[in-house]
């Protein structure tokens, strides 16, 4: 399925991060509070909903106003968007399914759900020169540093986000590109691990296949096109809704 990005995997890795992590934590406050409320803030802003999803994200995001939120409430507020038709596609990956049901999956959809956050950070804020440049990414490290459920993974990635300066962003453009550096860093040191899928080996992306123009003469990464090459991939209206029920993201299509 190459670089296409799916409405389902984007569903089903917000339901799981949701149900499987989050409402697993049993009483949410301070710090880890704070960090839902960021996540949830990007989700709302930026994540592809279709039209019966106002008072889902609403409820959530009024829930975590208080002090301290239960982690049953937010399980609770997921099967009723569930049951009321919020969500398109049934809970599944598709192009994040792997080999066995031990490779990729999460792990992957949960990349993509934040690559598709910053690019459309970028796409929906053109003439917002207010925006805040790290408002994703640094949704992203809270929600991995505190709900995470691979404990090991979420050191590394708090352990690269120092290294590499993630506060130090300047910019929407840098945001996206900051992300894909890291995924490739990521990708680069598992390659070859035991979790690695045979079938879907770890490589720098974009491959040379999928976008020579993103490299030099010398095999140089050439940024800009990269960005460009992202921003294709990773746009609202790239994403694909293959076993997606289009009439839950699109009014009208039922009549």
């Amino acid at each position: 399925m190459g670089d296409a990005v799916f409405q389902m995997d984007l569903e089903t890795s917000l339901r799981y991060a949701l149900l499987r992590e989050v409402s697993t934590t049993k009483v949410i406050k301070g710090e880890q509070l704070a960090a839902l409320r960021a996540f949830l803030n990007v989700i709302k802003k930026y994540f592809p909903f279709g039209y019966n999803s106002t008072s889902f994200i609403n409820n959530l995001t009024n829930l975590t106003s208080s002090d301290e939120v239960q982690g049953v409430q937010v399980q609770v507020l997921v099967q009723q968007a569930d049951d009321s038709g919020v969500f398109s596609t049934p809970q599944r990956f598709l192009g994040c399914q792997g080999s066995a049901n031990r490779f990729r999956g999460y792990p992957c959809s949960l990349w993509r759900l934040f690559h598709y956050l910053t690019v459309n950070s970028v796409l929906l804020n053109v003439s917002n020169r207010k925006a805040n440049p790290v408002e994703v990414l640094g949704a992203m490290h809270g929600y991995v540093k505190h709900f995470f459920s691979c404990s090991h993974c979420s050191e590394h990635f708090q352990k690269m986000a120092a290294e590499r300066n993630l506060t130090s962003v300047s910019s929407l453009e840098e945001s996206v590109l900051w992300l894909w550096e890291a995924h490739n860093v990521v990708n680069k040191r598992l390659k070859g691990d035991t979790t690695e899928d045979p079938e879907y080996p770890k490589e720098q992306f974009p491959t040379r296949l999928r976008c020579p123009e993103c490299y030099g003469e010398d095999g140089a990464w050439k940024k800009k096109e990269v960005l460009k090459y992202l921003k294709r991939m990773y746009g609202r209206y790239s994403v694909r809704y293959v076993g997606s029920d289009t009439k839950v993201l699109f009014p009208g299509l039922d009549r």
